[in-house]
């Protein structure tokens, strides 16, 4: 049945994962075109060819998909090597914005609640959700207060948070309250007079 498909789409626990064969009904080639253009996950991947491939296709067809799936694997896991090595940099004028945001948001909180607030900016435009550029995160509506100036302490909190990380990467939420339940973030820590929350997911 699944060696009729022509192609095969494979959703990963942890990240997604598209890869994409060439449908071929005993095949015993390995080298024709192939592609993996995203990542996977490999437990679930093999856990796939164990349940599922062998029961659906014929033993021949079984060994050319599992061939190509290692090819593939050792593919995205290079590619995957290659973007962390390629890693955003951040420029002045991105520093500066979020630089403007803590200080607006949190000029008067110690160091350890600046940083944070930072590494809030930083977490929400890495993740994709809020925005394609820091300009669009900082400045998206009803979210952050923005100063037009901000001081010294304030670009190394900003500094801090780009190179230590000290916050989970899913904490995109504060407000300055002493409730521990909003909305449906998950409470994370207290730091000065703000709570800092993550997202569910």
């Amino acid at each position: 049945m699944l060696g009729k498909l022509k192609s095969i789409v494979f959703l990963g626990v942890t990240t997604c994962a598209f890869i994409i064969f060439p449908a071929a009904e005993n095949a015993t080639a390995i080298d024709e075109p192939y592609e993996a253009t995203a990542f996977v996950d490999t437990q679930q991947v093999f856990a796939w060819v164990t349940d599922e491939l062998d029961e659906d296709i014929p033993d021949s067809s079984a060994a050319y998909y599992q061939e190509k799936m290692l090819h593939a694997i050792a593919q995205a896991e290079e590619k995957t090597i290659e973007q962390d090595e390629e890693a955003y940099v951040y420029n002045d004028d991105d520093k500066e914005l979020i630089a403007r945001v803590v200080y607006a948001e949190s000029r008067g909180e110690k160091w350890d609640g600046k940083v944070a607030v930072a590494q809030v900016v930083l977490n929400r435009f890495e993740s994709g959700r809020f925005g394609n550029s820091v300009k669009r995160v900082v400045f998206a509506r009803h979210q952050f207060a923005v100063s037009k100036k901000y001081n010294d302490e304030c670009m190394l909190a900003v500094e801090a948070a780009i190179e230590e990380r000290p916050y989970p990467d899913n904490m995109f939420f504060f407000q300055v309250s002493k409730k521990t339940t909003w909305r449906n973030f998950v409470f994370y820590e207290r730091i000065g007079n703000h709570n800092f929350f993550c997202s569910k997911d």
